[in-house]
């Protein structure tokens, strides 16, 4: 059974799929859980942006996985039948000079499961032994399913540099600045999340992260409460989890001289922001994207030896429940939501 876009427009489709065969470098993965990304939302709504993966369909989404290699090819060594394994989402080439240095996520010859090739919201997937990360022993897969979003988290935080003592903004309660959140807040700063109504759900989350405290801006103006935390000086980093082009120059009024906002979303329209108060006040930008190996090996450290992690999970569907899962998604009020198989 696998969820699978099957043509352009809204939905996904419950279909039945052999069991793919590995390929000579490729192993074979049970899957125990793969959580349900902004992107595979996107996917299942048809959102501008998406319609290159037309030629891919049908196409099962999904790249938040984890599970048991159950098959390996001829070539591969260093995996063993029944050992745990999150993947990375893609394994890039390995031989450009971006790969070399370990950024993975942006090498240009990548090619990504559920988006390039068939993902994981299914029983069992195929993907490049150089992509997977081995688990530790008796690790909660489901819980390790949480590893992909949060590497994108943690390396944002890393981007931003010594947090210790700081005052920070995390725009956005989704997983990715519930992530955010956290980490900072491990790395001793004062952390406030901005999200809005329907995210009531989440801001008990990050608390029980670590998270200072939260604001509903839909109740109250984002400049004032700026300003109100942070005593009229501005936050010391601002990260935009949101993905909306018009926040931006938001986060820049938010950050203090000398601050730094730091953009994690991924933008659907060009941003304007004003660079002449930006000079003038040294205020910077940084960009994240995506996410290294070294930083999935820290991530499922600190997933399997520290508690609280199973508080981002808020919601868990069968496979062959998940276009109820989809809609669930979509509206955008739940925490992370897994599909078991």
């Amino acid at each position: 059974m696998t969820l699978a876009k099957t043509k352009p427009g809204k939905g996904l489709t419950l279909l039945e799929f052999a069991v793919p065969v590995p390929g000579p470098d490729e192993v074979l993965i049970k899957i125990a859980a793969s959580g349900i990304c902004g992107s595979d939302v996107h996917i299942y709504e048809w959102a501008p942006g998406y319609e290159w993966i037309a030629d891919a369909m049908p196409l099962i989404p999904g790249h938040e996985v984890a599970g048991i290699v159950v098959g390996r090819g001829a070539e591969v060594t260093g995996f063993a039948l029944g050992d745990g394994v999150v993947c990375l989402p893609g394994a890039g080439c390995g031989k450009c000079e971006l790969c070399r240095r370990g950024l993975i996520a942006v090498c240009a010859a990548k090619r990504q499961i559920g988006l390039h090739r068939h993902g994981a919201f299914a029983e069992y997937v195929a993907v490049p032994a150089a992509a997977c990360v081995s688990l530790p022993k008796n690790m909660n897969l489901v819980l390790a399913a949480l590893t992909e979003p949060l590497t994108v988290s943690l390396r944002a935080v890393k981007r931003a540099g010594d947090l210790q003592g700081k005052n920070v903004a995390v725009m956005g309660a989704g997983t990715i600045g519930l992530g955010v959140a956290h980490f900072a807040s491990v790395a001793q700063a004062r952390v406030w999340l901005f999200g809005k109504e329907q995210d009531q759900a989440k801001y008990k989350i990050a608390e029980s992260l670590g998270a200072t405290g939260w604001v509903n801006v839909d109740r109250e103006n984002l400049q004032a409460a700026g300003e109100r935390i942070t005593g009229k000086q501005g936050f010391d980093v601002v990260f935009d989890c949101t993905g909306v082009s018009s926040l931006i120059q938001k986060c820049f009024e938010l950050t203090r001289i000398a601050g730094q906002v730091v953009a994690v979303g991924i933008y659907p329209a060009p941003v304007q922001i004003n660079l002449r108060d930006m000079v003038r006040q040294e205020k910077n930008l940084i960009t994240s994207y995506g996410y290294t190996r070294s930083i999935f090996e820290e991530v499922i450290a600190r997933i399997s030896q520290a508690d609280g992690y199973q508080n981002l999970i808020t919601h868990t569907y069968k496979l062959e429940d998940g276009l109820e899962a989809m809609e669930l998604a979509a509206r955008r009020t739940a925490g992370k939501i897994m599909l078991r198989p």
